[in-house]
C-alpha cells in the first residue's frame, strides 16, 4: 500500500506542482481549481476511490494553507487594486476625450471671436471716412 500511496503522491505532485509547491497564494488558489477540477473529472469517470482521497487531501491541505496565510483577503486586494488601476484608466481616456472636443469648440469659438472683432473694425474704419 505505500509504494501505491508514494505513486499517488509523486503523481499529485508532478501534475499539479512539477518540482515546486505552490510559492504564494495566486499559485495556490489555481492548484486548488485544479485539483477540484481532476477530482470532478475523476468522479465523472469512476475512477479509483484512493486516488480521489488522496486529491482532496491535498486539496484539503492547501485549503487550509490558503486560509492560514489570508490569502483571500491578498486575492481581494489585488482584484481591488487592479480594478482601481482599471477604473482609473478609463476616467483619463473619458477625460481625455472631453478635452479633445472642448479644444475644438474653444477653437471655433475663437475663431468666430476673430471674425467678430474683424467686421467690428471694418465697420468702424469704414464709419470714420
Amino acid at each position: 500500500m505505500s509504494a501505491l500511496t508514494d505513486y499517488v503522491d509523486k503523481d499529485i505532485q508532478k501534475k499539479y506542482f512539477g518540482a515546486n509547491a505552490p510559492k504564494n497564494c495566486i499559485e495556490t488558489d489555481a492548484v486548488i481549481k485544479k485539483i477540484r477540477d481532476e477530482v470532478y473529472n475523476a468522479r465523472q469517470k469512476d475512477m479509483d476511490g484512493y486516488y480521489i482521497s488522496k486529491l482532496e487531501d491535498t486539496r484539503l491541505k492547501y485549503e487550509k494553507e490558503f486560509a492560514s496565510k489570508f490569502c483571500l483577503q491578498e486575492i481581494e486586494n489585488k482584484q481591488l487594486d487592479e480594478s482601481g488601476k482599471l477604473i482609473t484608466d478609463y476616467a483619463i481616456i473619458q477625460e481625455q476625450d472631453v478635452l479633445k472636443k472642448n479644444k475644438i469648440e474653444q477653437k471655433i469659438y475663437i475663431g468666430i471671436g476673430a471674425i467678430t472683432v474683424l467686421a467690428f473694425l471694418y465697420i468702424l474704419l469704414n464709419k470714420k471716412k
